[in-house]
Formats: structure tokens, sequence, C-alpha cells
């Protein structure tokens, strides 16, 4: 239940915000490319020297590791080692949701209550085979979700999603384009309006200075505007790395996550709302993951809405180097997060991939399909 007063703290927010899609540690996401940087890894004794580097769309630091170049992908190469530093030497902090599977059990009652949402949606205009992106910096990496745009990519022992790929692949959507070899124009490979670099969760809410022509007010905000040109049956939301490290207070990025996820339900856009991955840059901010957390999953239980556990899929003893970047806020990637394979998922991206695509796999199964819901 949204509250007035959880409206009005958004709102109070949201005029304090610049409402830009630069962030603290970037350039105009508006412009950004979305290919590769032309630059390679320099190579170890014994490794490949054909790597890419990292994606022009995330913010600095981003150390892109270990990656396959994309012709290789599918080809049996994702299978050379890279080399992998010792983990931070900082564990991460259960949070209270640390009991929860990552991706969550879609039951009768969770069923009936997303298909009253995907009905409103579909009197609305929505489309069943598209889905949305919001979130910040970890959503604009084109190592989410993109290489499942088009050929290249490696399911190994899940196979079974193949279908659910082909399923969102099929709408042409305008904004999107190359990445890491890709030129197909699909809900995977869309650049969102609704993700920026250094993005807190208000932002997502905050009116845009220079709003698409097709998005005037009230749609000018960034979720409104995606909303409006894409028409999607699903939204796929993580925001909180950035409120945790600009010290946004729990309350208010509770208040602007559920205002966010409001907004996509009266829409007939059903929210998805993910957990944040652990910090391995500091202790401190590490300790402040669980509070985080813990709002996520407060929002997504009180409006009976799925919680994707991302944090739970990087909880793993294989991990490699816990599934973060160097910088110990970005989730690392193999293979361009496009390696399903066992290899492939010791990496953070991988892993978030992987979750995202079970669990739209569940919902074009059991929601959209109306299939039989799980016990």
């Amino acid at each position: 239940m949204i509250t007035a007063g959880s409206v009005m703290m958004v709102r109070g927010l949201a005029a304090r915000v610049t409402p830009d899609r630069t962030g603290a540690h970037g350039s105009d996401a508006a412009t950004r490319s979305l290919a590769p940087v032309g630059k390679t890894t320099p190579a170890a004794p014994g490794e490949r020297s054909d790597v890419a580097g990292p994606p022009a769309d995330v913010q600095a630091p981003y150390l892109a590791h270990d990656q396959t170049p994309v012709a290789a992908i599918g080809s049996g190469e994702d299978t050379v080692a890279p080399t992998e530093p010792p983990s931070p030497s900082v564990p991460p902090t259960p949070p209270v949701e640390a009991g929860l599977p990552a991706v969550p059990v879609v039951d009768q009652v969770m069923k009936a209550r997303l298909r009253e949402i995907h009905a409103r949606g579909l009197e609305r205009g929505m489309r069943p085979d598209v889905f949305a992106k919001i979130g910040d910096s970890i959503t604009v990496s084109t190592y989410f979700l993109t290489p499942f745009g088009c050929p290249g990519h490696t399911l190994g022992d899940h196979a079974n999603l193949a279908e659910t790929i082909a399923y969102f692949q099929t709408v042409e959507l305008q904004g999107a384009g190359a990445a890491n070899g890709c030129d197909a124009a699909n809900a995977f490979t869309r650049a969102s309006l609704a993700a920026g670099r250094g993005w807190i969760a208000v932002q997502v809410l905050s009116p845009m200075p220079a709003p698409p022509a097709d998005c005037p007010p009230p749609d000018d905000t960034p979720l409104r505007c995606e909303l409006r040109q894409i028409r999607p049956s699903i939204a796929l939301v993580m925001l909180g790395t950035n409120d945790l490290h600009q010290r946004v207070g729990v309350r208010g990025y509770r208040a602007s996550l559920a205002t966010i996820a409001s907004e996509l339900e009266s829409a007939g856009v059903i929210p998805v709302l993910s957990t944040i991955p652990h910090r391995l840059d500091s202790q401190a901010a590490n300790a402040r993951v669980g509070d985080y957390n813990a709002a996520v999953r407060s929002v997504a239980e009180e409006a009976g809405l799925p919680l994707w556990n991302y944090w739970r899929a990087l909880d793993g003893s294989d991990m490699a180097r816990g599934g973060m970047e160097p910088d110990g806020v970005h989730p690392n990637a193999y293979a361009h997060g496009g390696s399903l394979t066992e290899r492939g998922l010791r990496y953070g991206h991988n892993q978030r991939n992987l979750t995202a695509l079970q669990l739209l796999d569940k919902l074009r199964r059991i929601v959209i399909e109306d299939g039989t819901p799980e016990d």
C-alpha cells in the first residue's frame, strides 16, 4: 500500500535531484554507444590477447576481465581459463533474505495477482513479448541480457530457456544498436531510458530535462517514457547500489522503490523487484546492503510481487572474485555475460542473466500463457 506520506516524500526527494543521465561517475548516458570500447586487455603469458575491453556504457572504474570475443561465444572457447586474483577479503553480510531463493516461486496466489496486472496491461496496449530494464549502471551494462538478443550466446545445461529467449526477441524496438557485435533491436538489446549510470531510485521518477518529443508531461520521467515507448508487460527493476553509496536513507529509498512498483502496476506492467549485490570494496558499505535489501523485500511482499533475489545468486563459494569486478561494486562477466555454462556461471553478470531468464520463463509460461502455477 502506497501512503500519501510516501508519495510526498518521493516528490520531495525528486525536487532535489537533477534528473540527468549522468550520475556521479559518467557522462551523458543518452548519447552512450552500445558497442564496447575498442581496446584490448593486455595479455598475460599464455592468455588470449584479443579480449574485449570494458563496455563504453558503464561507470568507471569498470575493469572488464576474462571476456571471450563475441565471435567465439558458443564455439567452445569459453573454456579458456581466466586469470583469477584472490577474492576480496570483505565477506558478504547475510541479510534477512539470505534464505530466500534467487528465483521466486510463482504459486497460485502470486499467479492470480500477476494475471490481474497483466490483464490490465493488455487493456492498455502493453505487449506480452516485451520487457523493460530499469536500474543503474549494472543494468546499463551491455553484459546484462544483451547477448541473448542475438545469436552467439551459450545456454549450457539451460537449453530449456531457448523458447523464452526466442519469445522476447520477436518485437523490434527503437533505441537498440550494436552491442558486442550484435545489431538486433529487441527487449534484450534496447538501451533503456529508465536506466542510467550512477542513478539513485528517485531519478527514475524525476522529469527529464530534455524528454523525447513523444513523452510530454506527465510522461516525461524516465520510467513513464520508457513504458510509453516500448509498452512492456514486465519490468526488471534493480536500484539501490547508488542509494547506499550516496547514503540515501533506507526510508527514502523504500518510498521511491514502492512508487516505482505502484506506477508499473497501475500501467499494467508486472514489476519484478531485485535485491542488490554485495559490496566487496568496503566493509562499512557491505554492512548496509542488508538494510536496503530488506526494503526491497518488504516492498515486494507488501504488494504481492516477485522478489528476484540477485544477492542470493552471488552467494556461492565458487563465484570468481565473489562475482564482482576488482572495484567491488559492479558484477564481473564471462563471454560478455552470454555464457550459461558451468564456467560462465561463476561470474556475476552471467548469474544475473540466468536468473533473469528463469524468471522471464516462469512469467511467460505461468502468467502470460496461463500455465500451471508452482506449488
